[in-house]
C-alpha cells in the first residue's frame, strides 16, 4: 500500500499543483511571431497546436516547410 505525505499551507496555484510546464511556448507568442518544430515532432507539435486553438482565444496557423518540419505561427 502506498502511504502519502498529509501536507498544510500548499497553496491551489502553486506550481506543484499546476501540472507539467508547456511544451511549446504558444502563451509567450505575440501575433505575428512563429516557431519551427523538425519533421520529427510536427505530428505532436500540429496537434498541440489545434488543441490550444479550441482551448484559449489565442488562435496558431500551422504550415508545413519545405525542410519536412513545421512553423507555427500566432495570428490572433
Amino acid at each position: 500500500m502506498t502511504k502519502y505525505e498529509i501536507e498544510k499551507g500548499i497553496e491551489i496555484d502553486s506550481p506543484s499543483c499546476v501540472g507539467k510546464p508547456p511544451k511549446y511556448p504558444f502563451r509567450d507568442m505575440r501575433v505575428g511571431e512563429s516557431i519551427f518544430v523538425n519533421a520529427v515532432n510536427k505530428k505532436k507539435a500540429i496537434s498541440a497546436a489545434h488543441v490550444f486553438n479550441f482551448r484559449t482565444e489565442i488562435k496558431l496557423k500551422c504550415r508545413t516547410q519545405p525542410c519536412g518540419g513545421v512553423r507555427i505561427w500566432r495570428v490572433a
